[in-house]
């Protein structure tokens, strides 16, 4: 497949993957959903940081992550690895995209830096993305 194929496909994933999440409760704090609608909106750009979290929505006080995580679960910058790994999951999956590196589908998530998204699914899963693939791909022949 040609890499303006791959690009499309990896783009429909995603776009798929966002329209999917978030499903958040219609009784979360406005600030907390807002803030949790933004990252979703922009979870796979390079500078989607807690920092740029707290400048969009201009947060000045230290308990915004405490806050954010007693009603969604994660800090903020947990609660962007997570659905990170999910969509890096999705990615993996998916056939068409078999001939990706572990770095291409962390560049398509927004990580700059491959070590980073290895570190990050590997503590989120407990596997590394090339381990968790290939048990993917065993569990479908069985």
């Amino acid at each position: 497949m040609d890499n303006n194929k791959k690009i499309r496909v990896i783009e429909e994933c995603l776009e798929e993957f966002q329209e999917r999440y978030p499903q958040l409760s219609s009784d979360l704090p406005v600030q907390i959903r807002n803030a949790a609608l933004y990252i979703h909106g922009h979870l796979f750009e390079f500078d989607l940081t807690v920092a740029s979290l707290k400048k969009e929505f201009r947060i000045k006080n230290n308990n915004f992550s405490s806050l954010f995580k007693n009603f969604t679960g994660y800090s903020p910058r947990k609660y962007i690895i997570h659905y990170r790994i999910l969509a890096a999951k999705k990615l993996l999956r998916n056939k068409s995209l078999e001939d990706l590196t572990i770095a291409d589908i962390a560049y398509a998530l927004g990580y700059l830096n491959y070590e980073t998204f290895w570190k990050n699914f590997l503590k989120e899963t407990g596997v590394t993305p090339l381990e968790w693939k290939t048990k993917e791909k065993n569990q479908e022949k069985k």
